[in-house]
């Protein structure tokens, strides 16, 4: 409720702001206080800007790839139920990824770059726990060689075979944009 009232009340004068004035011309400014949340349209669009591009700074100069990792639907409610559960899909997705990895080059221990998110909804607004993924095509190693994974379709597939062998509670999706 508090974040829907400060979201309603965004960018009202009446609840503040800040004036500023030009020391040059004298003009003055006034500017309404804003609501900083996540939820907020305007707001929110610009905290995921901003974050969009921090992220986009931090990823290696190569091409990357779009995965998604849910968990099954009759196993959703205990996330539900527990929230705390959630950090344990983070690592389930390190794990894949990285035992991927592994598996591609056993004589090398390249590691890829990847970056995770959480969302906790799908599209029509179900509770959908799921982890997007940017996972480079590329690993490097100590010595700076770099690796590159093989086309996208063996990618998937092979995706698909950690998760049946390693009996971990997760599907993988690939993003089929």
């Amino acid at each position: 409720m508090e974040n829907i009232d400060k979201m309603l009340n965004c960018g009202d004068p009446s609840f503040g702001g800040a004036m500023y004035v030009c020391t040059t011309c004298h003009n003055m400014k006034f500017v309404p206080f804003r609501c900083k949340s996540r939820f907020c349209p305007t707001c929110g669009v610009k905290y995921s800007q901003e974050r969009s591009t921090s992220m986009a700074f931090k990823l290696v100069n190569c091409t990357h790839r779009h995965c998604v990792f849910t968990i099954d639907e009759e196993l959703r409610h205990f996330f539900l139920e527990d929230r705390s559960l959630l950090n344990c899909l983070f690592r389930a997705v390190q794990s894949v990824i990285l035992h991927m990895f592994n598996k591609i080059n056993k004589s090398q221990n390249f590691v890829p770059g990847f970056i995770c998110v959480l969302h906790t909804f799908g599209r029509p607004l179900e509770w959908n726990p799921h982890i997007h993924c940017i996972l480079s095509e590329s690993g490097i190693h100590k010595s700076k060689h770099r690796f590159s994974l093989p086309c996208p379709p063996l990618c998937g597939l092979f995706l698909s075979r950690v998760r049946r062998k390693s009996n971990f509670p997760i599907v993988v999706q690939k993003n089929p944009a």
